[in-house]
């Protein structure tokens, strides 16, 4: 279902794009859908059209590649559906801020507008509509629109590597090895040890990929895999030892009363 904005506005706009949201399963907002298709046609978003009209691109430069979106000379990696995952600058009020009443009464100058992209919204929490992102719980629908164009213009993508999913089930397997085979022959301490050198390894690893080259590898399951297996294994052998120091002190125990009655026994010829 299209909902179309307002007809003036309409008629005045040079380009008209959807405000779809796509929020992942834990219904964070990490993702940009930079076209839709609905009834056999192809709508580019809102922020998709905002970066073309600043850099002065005509609606045909925008070209559909597998697994990415050309605006101009512009690349944008994205997914097999087109959506591109968003490289947020910060939280809310990143962006520079300014009230509309402020404006309209003069009280801010136009110089603070000149050469700028001016997104209109609310923000006021209650107000506008608002969803949980990577950066902050309730971000507006500007902020999150100045993100998508922004890291357009400026080239900022977060890519999904082809080769990150072989990486991450490669680290996982290594950790499971170690979680089998090396903690189980290994003191706590050590293993301990072990294991955090191999999390702040492989955590270092991926945030460096992450910071300069824009690269996203996931980082949380195979952490976790380790964490737990550690924990469990370590726990475990916790438990035996225990168990075992229990058998022996009642085995102790018996073996002194057996003595005792013998020695009574003998007291008693």
């Amino acid at each position: 279902m299209i909902v179309p904005p307002i007809e003036q506005f309409a008629k005045e706009a040079k380009a008209i794009g959807h405000i779809n949201w796509m929020p992942d399963v834990d219904g964070t907002i990490r993702q940009q859908p930079l076209v839709v298709q609905f009834d056999g046609k192809t709508y580019p978003s809102f922020a998709l059209q905002t970066a073309r009209l600043a850099l002065n691109l005509d609606l045909g430069e925008i070209v559909l590649k597998p697994d990415m979106v050309q605006i101009g000379q512009r690349q944008i990696p994205s997914s097999a559906n087109y959506s591109m995952l968003v490289n947020f600058n910060g939280g809310t009020k990143t962006f520079p801020h300014f009230s509309f009443v402020d404006v309209v009464t003069k009280k801010i100058g136009a110089e603070n507008f000149k050469d700028k992209i001016v997104i209109l919204g609310v923000t006021a929490t209650g107000l506008g509509e608002q969803r949980a992102t990577p950066v902050s719980e309730t971000l507006p629908t500007v902020e999150y629109i100045a993100n998508v164009v922004e890291n357009i213009l400026h080239g900022k993508f977060i890519v999904r590597p082809a080769w990150a999913p072989k990486v991450e089930l490669g680290t996982m397997i290594v950790f499971a090895l170690f979680v089998m085979l090396g903690i189980p022959l290994l003191s706590a301490s050590v293993s301990a040890i072990i294991a955090a050198a191999c999390l702040l390894i492989f955590g270092a690893g991926s945030f460096w990929m992450f910071g300069s080259k824009g690269n996203w590898i996931q980082v949380f399951y195979p952490s976790i895999m380790l964490v737990m297996g550690y924990v469990v294994v370590v726990s475990k052998r916790y438990l035996v030892t225990e168990k075992a120091k229990e058998v022996l002190e009642t085995e102790s125990v018996e073996t002194t009363k057996m003595l005792g009655l013998s020695f009574q026994g003998q007291g008693m010829l």
